[in-house]
Formats: structure tokens, C-alpha cells, sequence
């Protein structure tokens, strides 16, 4: 990739992924490394599973697949 815009995370409980964040690029070929904090919504008390999934995005907003 020589275009990359950014990279979304997102958070899934089973029913569909929703946006926790957008991370700019730092560099358009990529290649770097991100560590990046989100907020999850989960209740108190309340075991949830969930799945935590990242993508691509260039700067024609071509999103890559997700990947786990």
C-alpha cells in the first residue's frame, strides 16, 4: 500500500462491529506500529465477550478487510 490513509479499530460482541477508533496514518506505505487505548462499553459486573478486529483505509476510502 502506498496510499494509507488510516487504521480503524473496532470492537464486535457477536451482533456486528462497531467503531471504537480511527488512527491517522503516520506514513502513506504504512509500516508502522500503533498502540492505541479504547473504551468498550461494557456494564459492571457483567462478563462480555468481545472481539477486537483492526482495518485499513486508503485515501480513495478502500477499507481493507478486517482482520482479527
Amino acid at each position: 500500500m502506498t496510499t494509507l490513509a488510516k487504521t480503524s479499530i473496532y470492537y464486535d460482541f457477536g451482533n456486528g462491529r462497531s467503531l471504537a477508533k480511527d488512527v491517522p496514518a503516520t506514513h502513506p506505505s504504512g509500516g508502522g506500529e500503533i498502540s492505541e487505548t479504547i473504551t468498550v462499553p461494557i456494564k459492571a459486573g457483567k462478563e462480555q465477550s468481545v472481539k477486537i478486529c483492526v482495518t485499513a483505509t486508503d485515501s480513495n476510502g478502500n477499507e481493507s478487510a478486517s482482520t482479527p
